[in-house]
């Protein structure tokens, strides 16, 4: 096969990782151009970009990736580059735009290439219900980086075109651009630590021998990555019932002093006899550090803007067997008891966060109260993820296999040299397609808005199970005063979409009273018979003593 290039759309907050704000795309962007870089060794390599300055610093950081590569710049207009060179790829989804000025040099010129990082705002939805009306044919393509993207994906469009029809009257759906699945990646050798190495970091970090470090890594953000008391809990209580020194790092950093706090607040609260330290993730060295000391690596991601996750396959490379959440893209990377464990999550049926959608679209929700009150919705199985845990640090030789078939798999599957191959293909078929089938095309010459859906229609592939009326509840295991739990900051944040204090109390003594569980159905009926409460409102209130563990799951239908 010739060698497949593409014109990568160059802006440097994609790409540049030495900084305050880091953030996941920024992180997946710079792997994805070390990749490039190396396969473009002694070969052109373009940036696509309309400022001089983006030119000169994407050259900069090919030569650092690859001193032989040769940087070059291509101009928005230069349609006859764009054209040699075949593909133009954006590490968006928002494509649109760029199809649309394709037309200029005719729709079939070449590719055009994006990729789905965050699908939670309305920008991104609303770039995919654009595919149906925009230019973008066969020959064009929208990498999905997981499953739970792909279907999130189909829906908007499923809805987009149901709303077409609805507005316009019958419409044949027209042939779309390929929407193929392709993970994010990870250097692999970047992860390979010496024995010695391992030795210093846990030296650093004061870790005596016998301690066992868990790991967190990511952006610290209760209400938009993970939050993370259901880990703090687990943890303590795993410390306490086997007697283990047990650490923990969380390797990220905090957006401001409120959530800074918010988070120490909790660590006191969920963990009070748990080591817990701070290591400030926007430093390369630090990041090394963790990886190198840690035993077992822990992410309970339970938000809809993740979409992939690159800190599991990040573990896997560095050889840790990983605990997540089975959500979104971590289920199709981490594979239960091979790699690690995945956790079940439970989120509601979409009509008990439908007012979630409308106050985001109207602004009296901002976007990380979205994202924070969808999540408080999500669960994990807390009895689950304690074995999980207690498994991991009690079996040496547990930890030593799941790490080594992680680290093998993330070889074999997710090294970037690995993925970037798969860019290729793809963009090799992608010119086939162009080529031989772009005569027969001409150009495409519109109950709510598709591109703002609620967040558990579009993002219901997310969570194990579906919360529903049949689930069966009984009491948690939590031992924290619920009076003093409400107002937390981590909880007070979503307080609008919640009832008062006393049903909360009314519940929990029905369902004490009405041992060992209760469907939802009959606290339900129950509350509306008593209290005179909506459906609602009650689902709300026992997904939130869910996820606060006052209630646990007894049996999923």
């Amino acid at each position: 096969m010739e060698h497949i290039s593409a014109a990568i759309y160059y802006a440097p907050d994609g790409y540049e990782i030495e900084r305050d704000n880091l953030m996941g795309r920024a992180s997946a962007g710079h792997g994805f151009l070390r990749a490039a870089a190396k396969a473009h060794d002694n070969q052109d390599i373009y940036a696509f970009t309309a400022y001089e300055k983006h030119g000169k610093h994407f050259a900069k950081l090919v030569k650092n990736f690859a001193p032989n590569a040769r940087p070059k710049g291509v101009l928005p207009n230069d349609f006859k580059t764009l054209s040699e060179i075949g593909t133009l790829y954006r590490p968006d989804s928002v494509l649109t735009m760029q199809a649309d000025f394709r037309l200029r040099a005719g729709s079939s010129a070449y590719s055009i290439c994006g990729v789905a990082h965050t699908m939670s705002t309305h920008r991104p939805m609303q770039a995919v219900g654009e595919y149906l009306s925009a230019p973008l044919f066969p020959w064009d393509a929208m990498i999905c980086t997981s499953k739970a993207v792909k279907s999130s994906v189909d829906y908007l469009l499923k809805q987009q075109h149901e709303y077409n029809q609805w507005r316009f009257g019958s419409l044949k759906a027209p042939e779309l651009l390929q929407l193929p699945i392709i993970p994010l990646g990870v250097h692999v050798e970047q992860y390979n630590f010496t024995d010695a190495q391992k030795h210093a970091a846990r030296k650093a970090f004061n870790a005596p021998e016998d301690a066992i470090i868990c790991l967190f890594m990511g952006r610290l953000s209760f209400y938009e990555k993970a939050h993370p008391m259901a880990m703090y809990s687990a943890l303590e209580a795993v410390a306490k019932e086997t007697g283990k020194h047990i650490i923990l790092l969380e390797c990220g950093w905090y957006n401001n002093d409120q959530i800074e706090n918010a988070y120490k607040s909790a660590q006191k609260i969920c963990a009070p006899n748990l080591r817990i330290d701070y290591v400030d993730g926007r430093i390369a060295q630090n990041r090394d550090n963790v990886w190198a000391a840690a035993d077992i690596f822990i992410s309970l991601s339970d938000n809809i803007q993740e979409t992939f996750g690159l800190t599991p396959i990040e573990a896997m490379a560095a050889g840790l067997p990983v605990i997540a959440t089975d959500w979104d893209g971590y289920r199709d990377t981490v594979r239960h008891n091979v790699d690690g464990f995945l956790i079940l999550t439970i989120a509601p049926a979409p009509m008990v966060l439908e007012n979630f959608a409308a106050n985001f679209e109207c602004e009296l929700m901002n976007y990380g109260t979205y994202c924070g009150a969808t999540a408080m919705m999500t669960s994990v199985d807390h009895a689950a993820l304690f074995d999980a845990i207690r498994v991991l640090v009690m079996d040496k030789t547990l930890r030593q296999r799941l790490g080594a078939s992680g680290k093998q798999r993330a070889i074999e599957v997710y090294d970037w040299a690995v993925v970037f191959r798969e860019y290729q293909n793809l963009w090799h078929e992608l010119k086939t397609i162009r080529t031989t089938q772009a005569g027969k095309f001409k150009p495409y010459t519109p109950r709510f808005a598709p591109s703002k859906p609620n967040p558990m229609d579009v993002f219901g592939s997310y969570p194990s199970v579906k919360f529903s009326n049949q689930h069966r509840v009984k009491i948690g295991e939590t031992k924290f005063d619920f009076t003093k739990m409400l107002p937390h900051p981590m909880v007070d944040f979503a307080k609008q979409n919640f009832t008062n204090l006393p049903a909360f109390e009314i519940i929990l003594a029905h369902i004490r009273e009405n041992p060992p569980s209760l469907s939802v159905e009959d606290i339900c009926v129950y509350m509306l018979k008593t209290h005179k409460l909506n459906e609602i409102t009650i689902k709300r209130a026992v997904l939130l003593l869910l996820k606060l563990d006052y209630l646990r799951l007894h049996r999923v239908p």
